[in-house]
């Protein structure tokens, strides 16, 4: 099924190359540079299926915008994209604070798999 899907990544390179390959699936994508970004296209109302986040970034981290949006968003799911050591070493706290966690460097299938596991929210 297609999804909103909205992207919090500050690395404008890869940010523009995983909407690229989400768009080529059919999802629909919205992005964000920032936590704070991410919060404010939501706070205006974005119609989003799933937040999928970069764990590393300024102003706020991944886990941070996790939570943030856990606590004004419940229900909305949110994936953390992070690299393998981080993955590994993660709290049960930390894991509860996020839907999926994807390792980088991750396959087009891996992340096909995750959202595939995501019902749109009408």
């Amino acid at each position: 099924s297609t999804l909103r899907i909205l992207v919090v990544y500050d690395e404008q390179a890869v940010r523009e190359v995983l909407t690229d390959s989400l768009v080529e699936d059919g999802h629909t994508v919205v992005t964000a540079a920032s936590g704070p970004e991410c919060l404010a296209r939501l706070a205006d109302g974005a119609k989003v299926d799933v937040v999928l986040t970069d764990l590393g970034m300024p102003e706020m981290t991944g886990w941070d915008v996790a939570r943030a949006v856990r606590a004004r968003h419940p229900g909305l799911p949110v994936g953390l994209i992070t690299g393998w050591a981080v993955a590994l070493d993660i709290s049960e706290e930390e894991r509860r604070a996020v839907d999926f966690i994807l390792a980088k460097p991750y396959t087009t299938e891996a992340l096909r798999s995750v959202l595939a596991g995501i019902q749109p929210r009408r």
